[in-house]
């Protein structure tokens, strides 16, 4: 396991060569700008890797805003997709909150229909326990 070069605290690196994956971790939430910036850092690191695999435990951050999410959607999503040599995977741990609150949130939910629709160039999924994610982004 290697770790990737990374300036925030608050965000850890590491690629799993002998599985091929790529994951960043969460270890705080950060204001927008921050998180924006963090975003950023994950692309750098991933490209380095060019592995399609990514985990992105989103644990610790608290639940999303509308802005975070369009951008996440509209903006980050499309450009990592275009990094990788092949269809991305990517799997996101979330916490039993986020992921209510994402249920229940009806901005958030059209929101996530957008990012989780099959024309994407990438197939996002989200779970709550790490194995299930391995499981998905191994198989």
């Amino acid at each position: 396991m290697l770790a990737g070069m990374n300036q925030f605290s608050s965000l850890q690196f590491c690629y799993r060569s002998d599985l091929g994956f790529f994951v960043a971790r969460w270890l705080s939430d950060s204001t927008f700008p921050t998180l924006q910036a963090e975003y950023e850092a994950v692309l750098a690191n991933a490209d380095a890797h060019r592995t399609e695999r990514w985990l992105l435990d989103l644990r610790q951050r608290s639940t999303p805003t509308i802005e975070t999410a369009n951008w996440v959607t509209y903006n980050w999503l499309p450009r990592a997709a275009a990094l990788v040599p092949a269809r991305l995977r990517l799997a996101c741990l979330v916490s039993a909150e986020r992921a209510e609150f994402i249920r229940t949130d009806p901005a958030l939910q059209a929101n996530m229909q957008d990012a989780l629709a099959p024309n994407r160039h990438y197939d996002v999924h989200l779970f709550g326990e790490e194995a299930e994610a391995l499981h998905w982004l191994t198989s």
